[in-house]
């Protein structure tokens, strides 16, 4: 769209092209300007450097040293225990969790669509463990077959 600015001169599409280009090349002159952005070498100041290799880090010393077993056969033996013991609670917490989420739904609409009376079921019995991880074979986390009893 053609219009006449303040100065009384036409502003149209090229004018805002020559702002971008007049933009363009005050930035640039502001950055040759200011000179280098990296210090001279002798003002450079000593870092440690990366250490590389991961393994320089001991393993009490990680993120993750809380999470790991305390040695190699009690981790396997964790994980084995997790997978017995997975097996046989997955199934019992899933009966446990659908038959719950019904019977709070029918608590729910006998009480006239209360979502208290539905949630004091489903929190008991959908909430809580589906599975044993090692961890909680270990004894480190809890195993929790119901949820919280409001």
């Amino acid at each position: 769209m053609w219009r006449k600015n303040q100065a009384g001169q036409v502003d149209g599409p090229r004018s805002h092209v020559k702002g971008l280009v007049a933009a363009s090349v005050m930035a640039l002159a502001m950055a040759v300007a200011a000179g280098p952005a990296v210090a001279d070498s002798e003002q450079v100041i000593h870092q440690e450097p990366w250490p590389g290799d991961l393994t320089q880090v001991p393993p009490t010393d990680d993120a993750f040293h809380e999470d790991r077993a305390p040695s190699k056969g009690i981790g396997f033996l964790a994980s084995m225990g997790s997978i017995v013991m997975s097996a046989v609670t997955f199934p019992v917490k899933m009966v446990v969790g659908v038959t719950g989420a019904m019977t709070g739904g029918l608590a729910g609409a006998m009480n006239g669509g209360d979502e208290e009376a539905a949630a004091g079921v489903w929190n008991v019995s959908t909430d809580g463990s589906y599975y044993a991880s090692p961890q909680v074979i270990e004894g480190r986390k809890p195993f929790r077959l119901t949820g919280d009893h409001r």
